[in-house]
């Protein structure tokens, strides 16, 4: 069973869920490359430096679209497990590790691919759905993605990640 980051549900809202993320490690690559393109890159990147920490893999796997830079970030969430002094430091120099600082998200879940269309789509819907619950959204929305690529797409489990004020 893949670790999952945890969470706690502040309010249940029409359309989406108010969490509240604690603080935790990430390993990411920050790639310029489109979105289906870069999350693919960024991920080999980031599982070659897993495999040779020997570090588990967890999920969701974080996708963040830096347009109009067009540039793609993509993070493993590293596992509660590991305290941060024995975070392995990345042989590739893409690869860096960061400190999350605590955070409150709103959060809705789909199914389907991951591409840049189905992203830009829960998006906007997300973005709908909290500006109507009177909250104000905050900074770049994350795709988190919790399931492998081979297993069919009307049975993935994604979801839309927006930090909320």
């Amino acid at each position: 069973m893949t670790e999952q980051q945890r969470y706690e549900v502040l309010h249940e809202y029409s359309g989406f869920e108010l969490r509240r993320y604690p603080a935790h490690l990430a390993a990411q690559v920050t790639v310029n490359a489109d979105f289906e393109q870069g999350g693919g890159s960024a991920f080999s990147q980031l599982f070659g430096y897993l495999r040779s920490g020997q570090i588990s893999m967890t999920a969701p796997v974080l996708v963040q679209s830096g347009d109009p830079e067009g540039c793609v970030t993509v993070a493993f969430i590293l596992p509660r497990s590991l305290p941060a002094s024995d975070v392995p430091v990345p042989a590739d120099p893409a690869v860096s590790v960061v400190e999350i600082p605590e955070g409150r998200g709103a959060a809705a879940g789909f199914s389907g691919r991951w591409t840049s269309r189905n992203f830009l789509i829960q998006d906007a819907e997300l973005e709908n759905a909290v500006r109507g619950a009177g909250l104000v959204p905050l900074g770049p929305t994350r795709f988190a993605l919790f399931d492998p690529p081979y297993k069919p797409a009307f049975l993935r489990r994604n979801e839309v990640i927006r930090p909320v004020q």
